[in-house]
Parts: C-alpha cells; structure tokens; sequence
C-alpha cells in the first residue's frame, strides 16, 4: 500500500515532519500490515 501527500508549500511538508505526524502514520500503517497478515 502506498499513501502519497501533496504539500503546496514546503513549509507545510517541514510542519508535518517537525509534528512527528510522519512517524506515527509510518507505525500505524505498519501495524495495519501486521494485522492484515493474522487475517490471511
């Protein structure tokens, strides 16, 4: 799965990465895929 963010400035990109907003979707999405593959 691929989730692709579309930032018009780059301050908005610096805020998001700053917030810590980018890891924690990385673990989310990684707990997903660990949840998906019990599901199999």
């Amino acid at each position: 799965m691929t989730m692709t963010s579309v930032y018009n400035m780059i301050e908005d990109l610096d805020g998001t990465i700053e917030s810590g907003m980018e890891t924690g979707a990385r673990e989310t999405w990684e707990r997903l895929v660990e949840l998906a593959a019990t599901r199999k």
